[in-house]
Formats: C-alpha cells, structure tokens, sequence
C-alpha cells in the first residue's frame, strides 16, 4: 500500500439493488438515508435502533438479530462496529455474493467508509485511513460549498449528451471547449443561457461539418 494512493475509489450503483445494515445507530442511520437516496431498496435488522435510525425514510426497520438468510439478493452488507459476529457476517455476506462494509473500516471489509460530495450527478469520494469521521465530513461540506453555483443545472444537461468516445478525439476536444465555456458560465464571466442542452449541443457541433452544408 502506498501513502500516496492507498485506495482505489469506486462506486457502487445501487438503483434498484437491495441493502442490508446491521446497526441501527447514528452513523448507521446516515448510511441508510445515503442508501436510499442513492436508489436501493434498504433493510436494517437491528433488535434496539436508535432515535435517528427511527426517523429514516424508506427504510424498512426489522427489530431483531439478523440470520444468514437475510442476506439473499443483498448487494451490500453493512455491520456497525459493535456488531459482536462480525466475522459470521462477513461470512454470510460472502456467501450471499454481498459486498461487505464494517462502518469502522475494520479487517476483513471489502470497502473503506468515507464521505461522498454530491453536486448533480457529479460524485466526488473522500476517504482516509486513520482520518477521523468528523474531519472527512469537514471537508465533505467544504467540496460541496467550492462548487461553482449553476455547475449541478450543467451537468444534469451533460448527461443526457451524446458521450465524446475515444479520449483525444475532435469529439472529446469539443467537449472540453463545452466544459470551459460552462465553467466561464457559472463563475459569473459569461451569461447563463436559457437551455443547457442547447448549449452543449452548440458546442458538440464539429465546425468542419457545418462548413460542408
């Protein structure tokens, strides 16, 4: 492991894909409102949830000891630090085919817990070994407030776009050009337009073809 880049981010898709939290404490309630507004469908077995757990939308709250069985179909298994059969629940996850997450990053997980900045369809992770929860949360916050007003409309439009293809191409040129003349939007040196897409679709035109109509 290197100081330099000691995890590889990736993210999940779990629109329509199932969870399971076995915690039902603050840090676990965070998770399981992310989870839902990520698109999956939540399920939390924890026999004493707590008061934030309890106010959580769209979770489904089951009040006692999880069973291996629970795990069917689940993309992600969760267990909070106080879980005393953690090591049975990375096994059950396992065999269910589940991504497993110790929400202390602990040993044996499959993924390190941090914080993820959200600006449109725009996600930006931030994780930390050894680095305290409320730090990466500091600077969660930070990411979010640095982002240029106006920039979540652009990249909404953006993602209906036709995609640029191969990296070095005229098309993906072009897309640059497109990023920068937003950027110049939402920074305040250039007019908002009217329509986003219009916009890009303006700036996705390849000149050479305009020239031969």
């Amino acid at each position: 492991m290197t100081s330099l880049f000691p995890a590889l981010p990736v993210f999940m898709d779990l629109v329509g894909r199932a969870v399971v939290i076995l915690a039902g404490d603050r840090h676990a309630a965070k998770l399981a409102a992310d989870c839902v507004r990520a698109g999956a469908g939540v399920t939390v077995i924890c026999a004493r949830p707590g008061p934030e757990m309890e106010t959580v939308a769209g979770v489904r709250l089951i009040r006692r000891n999880w069973r291996a069985v629970d795990f069917r179909n689940a993309a992600l298994v969760a267990a909070g630090c106080d879980e005393r059969r953690m090591a049975r629940a990375r096994a059950s996850a396992k065999a269910a085919k589940a991504v497993f997450m110790a929400l202390d990053s602990g040993p044996g997980a499959d993924v390190t817990v941090g914080e993820t900045a959200a600006i449109g369809p725009l996600t930006i992770g931030l994780a930390g070994a050894g680095l305290p929860g409320p730090l990466l949360a500091l600077l969660r916050a930070r990411v979010e407030a640095a982002a240029p007003t106006g920039l979540a409309p652009f990249l909404d439009a953006a993602v209906q776009a036709p995609d640029p293809g191969v990296f070095g191409s005229a098309a993906t040129m072009r897309w640059a050009a497109a990023l920068a003349a937003a950027l110049d939007v939402v920074e305040g040196r250039a007019a908002a337009p009217k329509d986003w897409s219009a916009f890009i679709a303006a700036h996705l035109v390849d000149p050479s073809s305009v020239m031969r109509k």
